[in-house]
């Protein structure tokens, strides 16, 4: 939820490039995106011209009981658009999902000696390195691509008895 914070600190945060400025007008926005951003404001617009009681726990819920029912959606829904829109700069467009800035377009993700994530419960797993790319690539051309009757399955059967 929001927090004060000094214009002193803000300024720091600037300079220490902690902080950035988004230019709005050069995001494109699919038009599936548009949709739930603008359902999203207009779920949460009423909410945050409330203020100062937006910002007071005890007026929020009852602000945000009038909502859920008005727009049936659930109270963690709400709290949700709400953190994004105090984070992002309480600006509408704090509420795009942010996933679309995640991840290196075209670029390969670095190689780690253990396995990444959470552990398997069956243990069978293996860390995908060059040689293990190539293998499948070469499998694959060699066994799915050249016969368009082969499977995916065909292909890893045969990786596995190439091995």
């Amino acid at each position: 939820m929001p927090y004060e914070m000094l214009i002193e600190d803000v300024l720091k945060g600037i300079l220490r490039k902690e902080i950035t400025r988004i230019d709005e007008e050069n995001i494109i926005l699919s038009d599936r995106k548009l949709l739930a951003n603008n359902r999203a404001w207009e779920i949460i617009a009423p909410l945050v011209n409330q203020e100062p009681d937006i910002y007071l726990k005890t007026e929020r819920y009852r602000l945000i009981e009038r909502i859920m029912s008005e727009f049936s959606v659930s109270d963690v829904t709400i709290y949700t658009y709400l953190k994004k829109y105090w984070q992002g700069g309480m600006t509408p467009l704090a509420l795009v999902d942010q996933r679309i800035l995640s991840g290196g377009k075209g670029k390969e993700k670095q190689q780690h000696q253990k396995r990444m994530g959470r552990p398997s419960t069956n243990n069978r797993s293996i860390v995908i390195t060059n040689e293990v790319k190539q293998q499948i690539k070469k499998v694959l051309n060699d066994f799915y691509f050249k016969d368009e009757s082969a499977t995916l399955k065909f292909a890893y059967d045969m990786m596995i008895y190439l091995k």
